[in-house]
């Protein structure tokens, strides 16, 4: 779900700024000049100017986009350790080509920093982007090392819920999100809430072993996005986003998710120099 754009595209149409006009300037004279003549103008406050947006605070601070050099889909990570990333597998392969580590270019949602990848500490498996199965979502995830480490980020806390264990939080009053920077929305990060993980189903489309559904707003471009549990006021990082699928019975789009439970055992390992395959239980989805 890596998201193409163009590098013209971050416009002033883009980051929602109108073009100023030629006449802009004359405006205010003109203004003024009528008022002094007709004596019927009412005061008026100066007009403020457009606020600066500030950088998103909290658990969405740890959430960026992820460039790979050369390339021009976006996918989405999440600091998950000072030095650490989490995306997907296939955000790695744009068109079919493996990402070295150091052509990974990650910009957290935090103003003014911008990190490169490092090495590959694990991944899932070899997922290249596209149609991706549910089988394979089981597999769609790495972590990459990053440098330099980001200070003053605090990194998202990785829960390795069932999708069980999220379905009785959330009944509980547990506030379930996803955000990403799909759409070639490079420059703003969009969260999306009043959604949540859809029932399973017999064939298992919705739910598998280590991947589950969502009915949040999933847009191209928020691969590698978290999907966030608040619970307590506490984040925590339940699963990546990875791609879409049709609703069984009705068709509808939905959100395929690889859960947390597939990477969080790798958090604190060392390097590895090839893919780390992880075992999938005998009854995930074929």
């Amino acid at each position: 779900m890596a998201n193409s754009r163009k590098p013209e595209a971050a416009s002033l149409a883009a980051t929602g700024m109108a073009r100023p006009s030629p006449r802009a300037g004359l405006r205010p004279l003109a203004l003024a000049l009528a008022c002094a003549l007709l004596g019927a103008c009412a005061a008026r406050a100066p007009e403020a100017p457009t606020p600066t947006p500030t950088a998103p605070a909290g658990w969405q601070a740890a959430i960026g986009f992820l460039d790979v050099t050369g390339s021009p889909e976006v996918c989405t990570a999440v600091l998950v350790r000072a030095d650490m990333i989490a995306t997907t597998s296939h955000c790695l392969r744009p068109k079919g080509r493996f990402a070295q580590p150091n052509q990974l270019v990650f910009t957290p949602s935090a103003a003014g920093q911008q990190v490169r990848g490092a090495a590959l500490v694990a991944e899932g498996g070899s997922v290249a982007p596209g149609n991706i199965k549910p089988v394979q979502a089981q597999t769609d995830w790495a972590l990459v090392r990053i440098t330099p480490p980001l200070a003053g980020i605090r990194p998202l806390p990785v829960a390795p819920l069932s999708p069980a264990m999220v379905r009785a939080k959330v009944a509980s009053g547990a506030r379930f999100y996803s955000a990403g920077y799909g759409q070639g929305a490079k420059d703003e990060l969009r969260t999306h809430n009043g959604c949540g993980l859809l029932p399973p189903d017999p064939n298992g489309v919705t739910e598998g072993a280590l991947f589950f559904a969502t009915d949040c707003i999933i847009r191209l471009g928020d691969s590698g996005g978290p999907v966030i549990l608040i619970e307590g006021g506490q984040p925590r990082l339940i699963g990546l986003i990875v791609g879409f699928a049709n609703q069984p019975g009705t068709g509808e789009p939905i959100g395929i998710v690889v859960s947390a439970q597939a990477f969080a055992q790798y958090l604190g390992g060392g390097l590895v120099s090839q893919l780390f395959p992880v075992a999938l239980p005998e009854n995930s989805m074929n």
